[in-house]
């Protein structure tokens, strides 16, 4: 069955607690702090409904601003970077339901959140998107989308706006 997944912030009528992707850590997040996290301005959460009237998670992403020091990015990149703070948009969780996964559920995740980077960076300064990758399957995902490793933290990953926005002309709409 193939779906068209449809996005919406996360709210209080979502059956949060079903959801199960094989990562506690994840399933934790969503189940415990993603809603309240949300309304408290922390991180906004996006979920994945199969359908319109679905209560059903089949998966989220949870996104939020932050900051890089400029001497944690690789040296070809970190040449030109002022010596302060680097303004850059955290993709703090993103998770598919078991369910659901190997639907391509996880790319249109992702690819709704660099969208949303897009859409940020035209109201405020946004350099790179970052992720922490939670284990090696992750940083094997992420990857796959020219996401590079800081110099200092292999599991935490980023990808410049720049070549978002040359991604998603190329072929993906926001």
């Amino acid at each position: 069955m193939e779906f068209e997944w449809i996005f919406k912030p996360i709210d209080e009528d979502m059956d949060v607690c079903s959801f199960d992707c094989g990562k506690e850590p994840l399933n934790s997040y969503l189940h415990r702090h993603a809603f309240t996290n949300h309304t408290r301005g922390l991180c906004k959460t996006f979920v994945a409904l199969p359908y319109e009237d679905s209560r059903e998670v089949a998966g989220f992403y949870s996104i939020c601003a932050g900051q890089v020091s400029f001497d944690n990015f690789p040296k070809r990149i970190g040449r030109g970077l002022p010596k302060y703070p680097i303004p850059v948009m955290r993709l703090a969780q993103l998770a598919v339901s078991k369910n659901h996964q190997k639907k391509g559920l996880g790319e249109e995740l992702l690819m709704s959140a660099l969208c949303q980077a897009i859409s940020v960076s035209n109201q405020l300064g946004i350099y790179a998107v970052i992720v922490d990758a939670l284990d090696n399957e992750a940083q094997q995902f992420y990857a796959k989308y020219e996401f590079t490793a800081f110099i200092d933290k292999p599991n935490c990953l980023f990808l410049q706006l720049k070549k978002i926005i040359a991604t998603l002309d190329a072929g993906t709409s926001c």
